[in-house]
């Protein structure tokens, strides 16, 4: 069956709720390069450091709440059940329209 549409988005809709992104103005996200975090070579090269940098993100949104943009992919969802959202964020939109952490 074929979506009624599709979102997607990425690391901005998180900085709108305080999180910091890849895409800050310093061009580092929590101090490290992107491609020290964020990618198979780096996990290969230091796995132990990407478990922190992510376990450390995973923590910080117990601090902050969805923003509207999260709520509104929320009411996509559940309008839409077969509404294709891709997400490259932590916030993942669950096949229920459910959102982690709200």
């Amino acid at each position: 069956m074929s979506p009624h549409g599709s979102s997607r988005s990425a690391s901005g809709i998180s900085a709108e709720s305080g999180l910091k992104t890849s895409r800050d103005s310093d061009g580092l996200w929590e101090g490290h390069k992107v491609e020290e975090v964020a990618t198979p070579r780096a996990f290969a090269v230091d796995p132990e450091m990407v478990h922190q940098f992510y376990n450390m993100r995973r923590s910080q949104l117990l601090a902050v709440e969805p923003n509207l943009a999260y709520h509104a992919l929320v009411r996509l969802k559940r309008r839409f059940k077969d509404h294709l959202t891709l997400v490259t964020q932590m916030w993942p939109i669950s096949t229920s329209g459910q959102a982690c952490a709200m």
